[in-house]
Order: C-alpha cells, then sequence, then structure tokens
C-alpha cells in the first residue's frame, strides 16, 4: 500500500450516534425487506433518500475511480451493530444467504486487503468510524425485483473505537435505481406562482446534456406555458435557463441561455405565442435553489423559470 494511502485500520462506514445503547434501534429506521436483519443486531445508524446518486463499488479498488459505478434511485443505508459474542463474518454470511434468496446475483465479493489498497477511500461513508484491522468483507450485487434494478452491497467488520469497541457491525446499501421525477406545473398553478412570487420554476422542458435542442416529450409543458399566456393576454415572461454547476461557468452561462431561446422558438413556433411577449436569458449555475452536491439538488438546479416582466 501506497504511504499516502489510509491505513486498513481506518475503514469509513455509516455514522451512528456513540449514545446509541445495544439492542435500541434508532429512532425512525427500519430493516430493509431484501436484507432483513441478523439476530442480535440494531440499527445504530440509518438514512433513506427518495432520490440520490451512489458510489457502488463492483470491482478491486487500486486506484481512484477503478471499479465504481454511480446510480441514481432511492438510496437506503443501515448501519447494524451486533453483540460481541458475533464475528462479522457470522453477520455477513447470514446477510448473503437472506439476497440469495430473493435472487441475488454477485458482481463482486472480497476481503480484507482483496478489496483494494484504495476500496475504504471509494467507499460511501458519512463519517469516519474504525474497524480492525483484517476483519473487513465486501459483497456488492444486483436483484431485479418486479422489473425494476435493485443494487445491494454489504461491508462488516469488527468496529475498533468508540463506546462500542469490539461489536461486530455492517453496512447494508441498498439503491433502487429510479429516474427523478416531477410534478408538472400546469397553467393555473404556473398563473398562482407568478401572481405570488412573480416567477415559476417549470420542470417537463427536456434536453440532453449538454445540448440545447428541446425533445419531443417538452410538448406537454410547453403546452401549459401556451395556455398561461393566452389566459392572461397583459403577461410578459422572461424566460430564464438555469444549470447545475457541473462544467465550465461560461459554457453553462451559454447553455442556459440557448436554452432558454429554445423554449421561446418552441412556444412561437408550435404554440402560435407572440415573440414580443417573449425575453430570454441565461443565469447559468448563478441561481440555485437545491445543493448541487448531489443529484437531486442538480436536478431541481436544471430548469426554466419564468418570470414575470
Amino acid at each position: 500500500m501506497c504511504k499516502t494511502a489510509i491505513p486498513w485500520l481506518v475503514i469509513f462506514l455509516l455514522a451512528f450516534s456513540l449514545q446509541v445503547l445495544a439492542g435500541n434501534d434508532v429512532k425512525g429506521s427500519r430493516d430493509h425487506p431484501l436484507t432483513g436483519r441478523f439476530t442480535g443486531s440494531w440499527i445504530a445508524s440509518y438514512k433513506s433518500v427518495d432520490f440520490d446518486e451512489y458510489t457502488f463499488i463492483q470491482g478491486k479498488v487500486d486506484k481512484v475511480g477503478e471499479n465504481v459505478k454511480k446510480l441514481e434511485g432511492k438510496v437506503t443505508q443501515i448501519f447494524y451493530l451486533a453483540e460481541n459474542r458475533f464475528s462479522p463474518l457470522q453477520m455477513y454470511r447470514n446477510f448473503k444467504l437472506k439476497l440469495e434468496k430473493s435472487g441475488f446475483v454477485p458482481a463482486f465479493e472480497c476481503a480484507k486487503i482483496q478489496c483494494g489498497s484504495r476500496f475504504y477511500q471509494a467507499y460511501p461513508k458519512f463519517r469516519q468510524v474504525a474497524l480492525r484491522q483484517n476483519h473487513g468483507r465486501y459483497l456488492a450485487g444486483k436483484i431485479v425485483n418486479s422489473g425494476k434494478a435493485v443494487y445491494v452491497s454489504i461491508l462488516c467488520g469488527l468496529l475498533g473505537q468508540g463506546a462500542n469497541i469490539g461489536h461486530p457491525g455492517c453496512q447494508v446499501s441498498i439503491i433502487e435505481i429510479k429516474g427523478m421525477s416531477f410534478t408538472m406545473v400546469d397553467a393555473k398553478n404556473m398563473a398562482q406562482s407568478i401572481k405570488k412570487t412573480g416567477s415559476v420554476s417549470v420542470y417537463g422542458i427536456y434536453f440532453d446534456s449538454g445540448e440545447a435542442r428541446l425533445k419531443p416529450k417538452s410538448l406537454a409543458t410547453l403546452s401549459e406555458i401556451s395556455k398561461l399566456l393566452k389566459s392572461h393576454k397583459d403577461l410578459r415572461i422572461i424566460l430564464v435557463g438555469h444549470t447545475d454547476n457541473q462544467g465550465d461557468f461560461d459554457f453553462n452561462v451559454a447553455l442556459s441561455k440557448n436554452r432558454a431561446e429554445a423554449v421561446k422558438e418552441a412556444l412561437t413556433k408550435s404554440q402560435g405565442v407572440d415573440a414580443d411577449r417573449l425575453r430570454t436569458w441565461g443565469a447559468g449555475m448563478t441561481a440555485p435553489i437545491a445543493s448541487n452536491t448531489n443529484e437531486k439538488g442538480r436536478a431541481l438546479n436544471r430548469r426554466v423559470e419564468l418570470v414575470a416582466e
């Protein structure tokens, strides 16, 4: 292992409160039906997000970015601790057996240093939690559940610090693949928002990544914008394009302006809106409404805003 790599003594796992008492699940937590629970364990930390991204390790990691896959969907992370009369291997094997009964197809399995010298740098974490050396075991794979892909990873080890030192622990991560969905704002709701705040953020206008050509599935939203303008004859709006913070600043500003222009062109040519009632602007990444640190936030920031003049 190179000298700059994090020692194998330190494994990055899901955070848990040092005040958690043995046998008590943290408030609001629950087991996932695909993975179940090892008897004699409790949930020390829990997080479930309806849409986020997750770095899924599917092979040995000896260099940054090797054998990792970016997944998006519902992400559930559960950290279990067990009584110290059990071993990490015992917990690991029980989770594996449960998964196999659900049709789990393994993609990668490793133990200790076989996982790679940079495995724990790549592994998703909340806080640093140390596990004792030579106890780490990792399993990753996929289940097709009701026609949808569900990725699962299990990382088990023996706790090396904190109030529960010596206890075996496993982080269970379940990623249910799905796209980001938005509820389309109709003409009536657009009008209400503009009356109340002077603007409305519109989703349902689609472009390929890095492109300013409208996709056909944008038609329903364009039609609602047209209805808004036709029912409010005196309304003039500025079409403001917004992007997330991925990529070059100048490129994003130009892209957002070009996307606003594309919306204006579609409204005038296919929806019969008077071009004089529309103005365009490109804000790029300068006006986020959510954090750009995760895909859920970035998806919210990629939008077209209607601003009343």
